[in-house]
C-alpha cells in the first residue's frame, strides 16, 4: 500500500509529464498559474484568467482557451497514467 507522500509524488510526476508533453509552453504556464503552482513548484494562490491575461499581454479569451486545452490534456494524461498503473498492478498479481 502506498503512503500518502508516495501517492502525491505519483500525481505530481504525472502532471509534470503531461505539462512537458504540451506543444505550446503557454499552455503549461496558464495551467500552472490558474491552479496556483508557482515557478518554484510550490503551491500558492491561483490566478484569475484576467490576471494571467494581463501578465501575458493577451485577451482573457485566449487565456481561457489555453487553460481549457491544457486542462483537458492534463486530466486525460492523469487518467491514462492511472489506468496504466492499474493494468501493471493487475498483471503483476
Amino acid at each position: 500500500m502506498e503512503t500518502d507522500d508516495e501517492l502525491a509524488q505519483i500525481i505530481v510526476d504525472a502532471i509534470q509529464k503531461a505539462l512537458n508533453e504540451l506543444d505550446n509552453p503557454r499552455h503549461a504556464f496558464v495551467w500552472a498559474r490558474r491552479t496556483g503552482i508557482k515557478d518554484d513548484g510550490t503551491i500558492g494562490d491561483s490566478w484569475t484568467y484576467a490576471g494571467i491575461a494581463a501578465e501575458m499581454g493577451v485577451s482573457r479569451e485566449v487565456v481561457e482557451s489555453l487553460y481549457y486545452r491544457a486542462s483537458h490534456h492534463v486530466r486525460g494524461a492523469l487518467a491514462a497514467d492511472a489506468l496504466n498503473r492499474l493494468q501493471a498492478y493487475m498483471l503483476a498479481a
